[in-house]
């Protein structure tokens, strides 16, 4: 199953509980194939903006966030397990991946059936999303 621009949008629409008419500028014009730089400040939307653009992937194309610090990687994990994991009507894959220095264990305190394999899966970024810090 694969992620369509319309259930990404539907999904970000009821995380905000907003609609598109009143998202900003930069999150309408994220919809477009090339690419796209957003400055905006922390809180703005720019998450949202780039799961919109990224929905346009196409075949096995990976959605990718690079993080500066472990706290907030695990942080936006959290926030991208809310669209893409077990818990949401589409499941292409059970979770997201996290992919830093300690995100095993980071994922054995959330799930304590996390296995060492999944781990080694993640880290070689198999998934079609992943949050990782910069360093990776």
């Amino acid at each position: 199953l694969q992620y369509t621009a319309h259930d990404l949008k539907l999904k970000v629409i009821e995380r905000a509980k907003g609609r598109f008419e009143n998202w900003r500028d930069f999150q309408r014009d994220s919809l477009v194939p090339g690419n796209v730089l957003a400055i905006a400040p922390t809180g703005s939307g720019k998450t949202e903006a780039s799961l919109l653009w990224a929905s346009q992937r196409q075949g096995w194309e990976k959605i990718l966030f690079l993080l500066p610090t472990r706290v907030t990687a695990n942080a936006l994990y959290r926030r991208l397990n809310e669209y893409f994991g077990e818990t949401g009507e589409l499941k292409p894959e059970p979770y997201p991946a996290v992919v830093h220095s300690s995100a095993k264990m980071f994922r054995q305190d959330l799930d304590k059936n996390y296995e060492e394999l999944s781990y080694y899966r993640e880290s070689g970024f198999f998934k079609a999303v992943t949050v990782a810090t910069v360093d990776q």
